[in-house]
């Protein structure tokens, strides 16, 4: 009777940790990136594009998840990339996401090398990153028993390293590049049962930027994404540019039936702030009171800027 008894007060705590976990294999999984990844900061998706337009720069990217939910989840990410010279970049990328009771911060260093081709616009692009990331529970927010194993366990597991690997081809016009976000669970496929985080399997895009007028320009792209347990991902839209690149507004739908708009203001090449709002995805939608959310960028190109 005892055993029941300790079984039965440990149950809630049990599934509150699970539905926690749930919760930050989804997002964690990449199903909802940050939508700077599209246009304003391709660095975020895929370490080879670390310094590609030299100079520096450094991207301060915050979001906030259904805002009208009670700790609703919200992401901080900040990267800073150098183009060491006209072959070399060196790139770092910063982030933590809170997800209820989960805490994640992760931080990756990158090295990507720029190889021009037979002409000068023609480029391919290689990248590898490798850091650590840390997740924990929020001890001072918890409500129940800390002292259940499962929770031990699970902050107990410490921080763990982990790999990117990217390519691209670009020029003028064209970009095309892929990456795998989570080498380790590549290589040891024991934490494709075992481990909360590494969800996200691989990453696809092409874009292509035409000229519509002396000022204007449209870039469409399409995204291929692929999420363990999930189906695969596509998302597809536009980024439209006027005076030269100083304005832009953007729309992606996602096959996860939302879709996500924003705008753009580049002042002198120099500093540029970018506003985003994705509308909750069908499942969401069908739950009350569940809104989308909104994203903040904010560029700063420091020096010899294209």
């Amino acid at each position: 009777m005892k055993k029941l008894y300790n079984l039965k007060k440990g149950l809630p705590l049990f599934l509150l940790v699970f539905c926690c976990v749930a919760l930050v294999q989804e997002s964690a999984a990449q199903i909802n990136p940050l939508r700077a990844i599209y246009f304003q900061n391709q660095y975020l998706a895929n370490p080879a594009m670390a310094g590609v337009t030299g100079g520096f720069k450094v991207n301060l990217h915050y979001r906030n998840q259904w805002g009208s939910i009670s700790d609703a989840p919200s992401t901080e990410a900040i990267t800073a990339e150098y183009g060491l010279s006209n072959k070399v970049g060196l790139g770092v990328n910063l982030g933590q996401t809170r997800e209820g009771l989960i805490k994640r911060a992760r931080a990756m260093a990158t090295y990507s090398y720029h190889l021009p081709l037979n002409q000068s616009t023609r480029q391919l692009h290689f990248g590898l990153s490798a850091g650590v990331v840390n997740e924990q529970l929020d001890m001072d927010e918890m409500v129940g028993d800390v002292d259940d194993q499962t929770v031990a366990r699970f902050n107990d597991q410490g921080p763990y390293v982990e790999g990117e690997v990217g390519v691209a081809y670009t020029d003028s016009k064209l970009t095309i590049q892929g990456s795998f976000p989570n080498i380790r669970a590549f290589l040891d496929k024991s934490l494709n049962e075992s481990n909360t985080v590494n969800r996200s399997t691989y990453f696809a895009a092409a874009s292509y930027k035409l000229t519509l007028g002396s000022s204007v320009g449209v870039e469409p792209k399409v995204v291929y994404r692929g999420v363990k347990g999930f189906d695969d991902l596509i998302d597809a839209g536009a980024n439209l540019t006027f005076v030269d690149n100083q304005f832009n507004v953007f729309g992606m739908y996602h096959s996860s039936k939302n879709v996500t708009f924003g705008f753009g203001a580049d002042v002198k090449r120099r500093l540029a702030l970018t506003g985003m709002y994705t509308t909750g995805s069908s499942a969401l939608n069908s739950l009350t009171g569940v809104k989308g959310s909104f994203e903040l960028g904010l560029r700063a190109s420091l020096w010899n800027v294209q």
